[in-house]
């Protein structure tokens, strides 16, 4: 089986996206590029935050920003 498993965190994500010739290609460098910059930054806030709450198992844990940045939209 050659698929290639999804990313499994932002970070990777946008990785991945920044990777991608399919998606240059088929949605153009100004969307693709503004989603990544976008998504740097929520990345770039998330991280942040954990640093400044000491919270080191982010990636097994739902933070308070995650509450306020997600939830709070529903």
């Amino acid at each position: 089986d050659d698929r290639q498993l999804l990313p499994s965190n932002l970070q990777s994500a946008v990785q991945a996206l920044k990777e991608s010739e399919l998606f240059y290609d088929k949605m153009g460098s100004t969307f693709v590029n503004y989603i990544i910059d976008m998504k740097e930054s929520e990345l770039n806030r998330y991280l942040a935050f954990t640093k400044e709450n000491q919270i080191e198992d982010y990636e097994n844990v739902v933070t308070d920003w995650e509450h306020r940045e997600y939830f709070e939209i529903f």
